[in-house]
This record gives structure tokens, C-alpha cells and sequence, in this order.
């Protein structure tokens, strides 16, 4: 789900009119407020972090929840990775960071290549 799938299912839940969400963050009053969220909502706008702070306080959910969504999308391994890297000092996050390009280097050279693909034929 997108960030502004996510607004819009916030706000629909928490009963607030795109007007109302607006007015409760302090954007002004009336159609200011309501075209905000609504580019919001419509992606035609990006929220600042501190926009996004404001629209998850008054609906009662986390700036990450509203942000990035709900982590359960992940798996267990990758969460239990993510653990491991926010756990890690400097060095081991550079560390978790120079095996990941690593492992993608790597994986980069066993993908098959596919017959047609121009790229690789030799002239």
C-alpha cells in the first residue's frame, strides 16, 4: 500500500474529512487545508517528515505506520536481519553494507543470461 493509500485509510477510520485532517494539523482553514490532503492523497504531493508527524499524531498512529507502513510485509529472516543491522555499531553496519553489495555483485554474475539478449552477443 502507498503512502497515500495509507492517509486515506487512516483518515476514513479515524472519521475525519480531508478538511478536518487538514485543519487539525494547522494548515489553515477550509479549502487550504483540504487540497493539501487531498495532493496528498492524490500523490501529487510529497509530505515534509514533520507533515506527516502532525497527520499521524491526530490520527492516532505512528509516523512510521503512516510513513512506511506496517512491517509485517516483511519476513522473519528479513526482519531478524534489520534487527541485527539497527543492533550493529558503525562498523558492523558498514560491515552488513559491504556484504550486501557483495552478495548482489555475486548474484549479478550466476543470473543466467537470456539468448536474445543483445548485451552480451559478441560482434
Amino acid at each position: 500500500m502507498s503512502f497515500s493509500q495509507r492517509l486515506k485509510h487512516f483518515r476514513a477510520a479515524a472519521g475525519l474529512t480531508q478538511r478536518a485532517l487538514g485543519n487539525a494539523c494547522g494548515w489553515g482553514e477550509g479549502m487550504s487545508a483540504q487540497s493539501r490532503v487531498g495532493n496528498y492523497e492524490q500523490a501529487l504531493r510529497e509530505p515534509y517528515l514533520t507533515d506527516i508527524v502532525k497527520m499521524a499524531k491526530v490520527l492516532g498512529v505512528s509516523p512510521e505506520l503512516l510513513a512506511f507502513g506496517d512491517r509485517s510485509e516483511l519476513t522473519d529472516d528479513e526482519l531478524e536481519l534489520l534487527q541485527a543491522y539497527r543492533q550493529a555499531d558503525k562498523d558492523g553496519r558498514a560491515s552488513f553494507k559491504a556484504l550486501s553489495k557483495a552478495l548482489q555483485r555475486s548474484t549479478d554474475r550466476l543470473r543466467p543470461v537470456a539468448p536474445n539478449d543483445v548485451s552480451t552477443k559478441r560482434r
